[in-house]
């Protein structure tokens, strides 16, 4: 059985491996244009999404999925190839049996031996290029081998699958240091270079019948068949490393006739290996690593925290515009406003890189139309829409976590904020006001009034069966806790940019503050003198439509009780912390509802409709962690308490879960019931980002106390 070891850093798995044990962890790297490769510790595909090259395509929506593997091996030795896949009712090649270790860090490097022939495997790409690059070193053996290499390519959207078909065009063309393939014109093709000697032989045929059961869980298309443009066989040297790139026509960066991939090798492994450095690592990359003393911590939550930042980056992209953005989720979502702006605080404002996360904001104003963002941008997600009433809403609450920072005081960042935020900002809140948002609506109160029973407008969106599972139209109370929030933003540019807050607004912001707790307020105090007052809950209700509250325990109560700008009073504060923290809070984050509703569902598994029905009805996310956190930090009475018990909670989620299903990152969902394994994405932007803005908000509260 293997075994992490997380006595180094990075982390290393240790064999021996087992198939299915092999396929539970899944490694990605990313190029930060979009494109990422991605696939399982024993590089056994067990999803349509895991592959060595996914990209965005120039003029086309959503991402291709290129290049599925490197299927690679000594010529002599049929049987010792460096890859598994699972067929139909067979494992072959079976690779994992002779997998020593795997090291996901600085980029996927696996270690295979084979009756005294030990051979490296490396697997990484390039900021800017749609490459990815394979790297193969003899470290034990004979002086040099030969070696078998399969390359296999689907060509085709990454939310498909591909089968043997007469459409594609076989022809390969032959150059100095390689060949090129374009199997589907228009869509571009690929060149294959070498840095050694190569030989290709052989005509192209379909490699058949793979079989992702990832896919076959989700009731989803999970066979496919496989492109193989001939064999290739590669010449090795002992102590050397040979060195394959595989790049899309016409959209890398390199200009050069001839490229030295060897020279782009050293290159990226030193600049990796001064990253591992830089995160505390010393010595060789396996070496153990000491850490700098930290309050409260273990060398291993220690390296934790850096892992998940570090990996963190990995969601950063720049798109085709030249935008700076963040992709919601591995290995199928792309850029979404409202997920951007949740992420956004912990993965830049709390991550050292403030200026990063006011570009992203920047250059998200130019996509404000009537108050609203898009939910979803169209390259990267194959979709344009403005159908989320939260995503504006959401970036004036980004506005205000900055606002929280240690950098909000920086000369050069409030002229970036009067420049170039305050406009944004001022454009969604005028646009309320305006009555020019679509299906929203203010009271005579000044709350926000939204949707209809046949609309999806917050982040609890899911459809099944072709109706909005959760439409929670009405007075919905984070849409007003946010509403408020960005009034307030709004004041305080205002007053950094020494301008005067309209006196309308003013009286508005104070409205609704004075309104807001009645309007939401539930406090049950138990039907009997005998109930003890864990019998009893304050909270807030979720919605309320014409007056009448659902009575529903969300975790979207939280925005109002974590407000910057005390929204609530402390004693509600308290109140609503205790309650979600009771009812909610599981061991990977907090469930959508509470389990004592009719309608909570403890299990998220089953086809499309049937995961989408129960997708907010008490499945489990992390992000809400955040929100859950600032809000016990705002209510407590005994700080130094409140601070050892959520540092230990994160401590130990992210022992359970970081190197599980995604390395380094964490999960989007999980069981409301029994949240042990991660299911969704397996990366997920706002689950990295408000775990990491967490322990930015502990550690503050450690230094003041200090």
């Amino acid at each position: 059985m293997s075994i992490v070891n997380k006595s180094h850093f990075p982390p290393q798995f240790e064999g021996p491996f087992l198939f299915h044990e092999g396929t539970d962890s899944e490694w990605l790297i990313t190029n930060g244009v979009g494109g990422f490769a991605s696939s399982t510790i024993t590089d056994c595909p067990v999803r349509k999404y895991h592959g060595l090259l996914v990209t965005p395509l120039p003029g086309k929506e959503g991402r291709y999925h290129i290049l599925s593997a490197i299927e690679a091996g000594p010529s002599d030795d049929p049987e010792f190839r460096m890859s598994t896949n699972q067929y139909a009712g067979a494992i072959h090649p079976t690779g994992f049996e002779y997998l020593e270790s795997f090291t996901p860090l600085p980029f996927p490097s696996w270690v295979y031996l084979k009756d005294g022939v030990k051979i490296r495997k490396e697997v990484f790409m390039v900021e800017g290029e749609t490459s990815v690059y394979a790297a193969f070193t003899l470290l034990e053996g004979p002086a040099k081998i030969s070696m078998d290499l399969k390359m296999l390519f689907t060509f085709r959207d990454a939310n498909y699958t591909t089968k043997e078909n007469i459409d594609i065009s076989a022809g390969i063309k032959k150059s100095e240091t390689g060949f090129s393939i374009r199997p589907y014109p228009p869509i571009p093709g690929c060149t294959i270079d070498f840095s050694g000697n190569w030989e290709r032989s052989g005509t192209c045929y379909w490699d058949k019948n793979i079989e992702y059961p990832l896919e076959q869980n989700r009731g989803l298309d999970y066979q496919e068949d496989r492109f193989v443009p001939g064999n290739t066989v590669i010449e090795i040297k002992k102590k050397q490393t040979f060195i394959l790139r595989v790049s899309l026509d016409n959209q890398s960066p390199q200009a050069e006739e001839k490229i030295d991939l060897k020279k782009i090798y050293r290159k990226v492994s030193s600049q990796g290996i001064k990253a591992m450095k830089n995160l505390g690592s010393v010595g060789e990359m396996n070496d153990t690593v000491v850490p700098e003393t930290k309050p409260n911590t273990t060398s291993g939550s220690f390296f934790n925290r850096k892992l998940l930042a570090y990996m963190g980056e990995q969601f950063i992209v720049k798109n085709s515009l030249g935008s700076r953005s963040i992709n919601a989720g591995f290995p199928w979502f792309g850029e979404w406003g409202r997920d951007t702006m949740i992420a956004l605080p912990g993965l830049t404002f709390h991550n050292d890189k403030p200026a990063l996360g006011l570009d992203i904001l920047a250059d998200y104003a130019a996509l404000i139309k009537d108050g609203l963002l898009p939910n979803t941008l169209g390259e990267s997600q194959g979709f344009t829409s403005y159908n989320s009433m939260d995503a504006g809403l959401l970036y004036c609450w980004a506005v205000s976590k900055f606002l929280d920072s240690e950098y909000s005081g920086e000369k050069k960042f409030i002229q970036r904020l009067k420049k170039q935020i305050l406009p944004a900002v001022e454009s969604i809140v005028n646009a309320f006001f305006e009555n020019r948002v679509p299906n929203a609506r203010l009271t005579k109160d000044f709350l926000l009034d939204t949707g209809s029973p046949e609309t999806q407008l917050t982040w609890m969106d899911a459809t099944a069966w072709g109706k909005p599972v959760t439409p929670r139209h009405g007075l919905a109370v984070d849409l007003n806790a946010l509403w408020y929030d960005s009034l307030c933003v709004y004041a305080e540019l205002l007053k950094l940019s020494k301008k005067r807050f309209p006196e309308t607004i003013l009286n508005v912001k104070d409205r609704i503050k004075s309104v807001f707790a009645e309007t939401f307020l539930i406090q049950n105090q138990g039907s009997t003198a005998e109930n003890s007052s864990k019998d009893q809950s304050t909270y807030l209700s979720d919605t309320v439509v014409s007056g009448e509250m659902d009575g529903k325990l969300r975790p979207n109560m939280l925005f109002a009780s974590s407000s910057s700008f005390e929204l609530l009073n402390s004693d509600i504060k308290k109140a609503i912390a205790e309650t979600a923290k009771r009812e909610l809070l599981t061991s990977m984050g907090m469930r959508t509802l509470s389990p004592k509703d009719p309608a909570f569902a403890g299990l998220y598994h089953g086809n499309s409709d049937e995961r989408d029905s129960v997708y907010h009805q008490g499945t489990v996310w992390p992000w809400p962690l955040g929100i859950m956190i600032e809000s016990a930090l705002k209510g407590s009475e005994d700080l130094e308490k409140e601070v050892v018990f959520w540092e230990e909670y994160l401590n130990n989620l992210l022992d359970k879960h970081l190197y599980r299903q995604g390395i380094g990152f964490v999960s989007e969902i999980f069981d409301g019931l029994e949240p042990d394994e991660g299911k969704g994405c397996f990366a997920q932007a706002w689950s990295t980002g408000e775990i990491l803005r967490a322990f930015s908000l502990l550690e503050k509260v450690r230094v003041v106390k200090e």
